[in-house]
């Protein structure tokens, strides 16, 4: 691919890259710094983009990626400020047992909706929010969500089925009760 083609690309893409990034993780600059990442890592490896293949779909796997590394660089960051004095240097199998645990915790995906949506969205696992917002935030197919997530096409029509029914229900339970 070359320069321009992969400008062009990330110029249609970059807003929805962007989006998806600010409700995984909290803060705007969290998000670009993540985007920025993302950005340099698909220009060093734009020589491994085959062409035929969507480039969203690739640029996504790579953001989704380093999304989960931001994530647990943040858990453990919050993480070892309580613990660090009160227990001796962890081994590097203490240390990589210590970051997997931390990794399952969920984190609010969600920042700018009702406390309803918040509170349904919460309620899905991990899997089930990533894979909605994948399709939902950012516009990508089965296939490509299946390929960024690496799991089989029907794992994700699954989890999409499961993360829409929970939705409505948990949204129908928090609806307030009209007189």
């Amino acid at each position: 691919m070359d320069e321009s083609e992969f400008l062009s690309l990330l110029d249609r893409y970059k807003n929805p890259l962007f989006g998806f990034a600010r409700r995984r993780l909290y803060k705007s600059d969290d998000a670009e710094d993540v985007l920025s990442d993302t950005i340099l890592a698909a220009w060093e490896q734009r020589a491994n983009f085959r062409p035929g293949t969507q480039f969203h779909a690739w640029i996504f796997t790579i953001l989704l990626n380093k999304i989960y590394s931001a994530n647990r660089r943040k858990r453990l960051e919050e993480k070892l400020p309580e613990t660090i004095d009160a227990r001796p240097p962890a081994s590097e199998e203490q240390l990589s047992v210590e970051i997997a645990a931390l990794a399952g915790n969920a984190i609010p995906m969600l920042d700018h909706c009702s406390d309803e949506l918040r509170r349904a969205m919460d309620a899905l696992n991990e899997h089930e929010r990533e894979t909605l917002l994948l399709f939902c935030l950012g516009e990508l197919s089965y296939a490509e969500i299946a390929h960024a997530m690496n799991v089989p096409e029907g794992t994700v029509l699954t989890r999409l089925s499961r993360a829409r029914a929970k939705l409505r229900l948990r949204l129908a339970e928090l609806q307030p009760v009209r007189t």
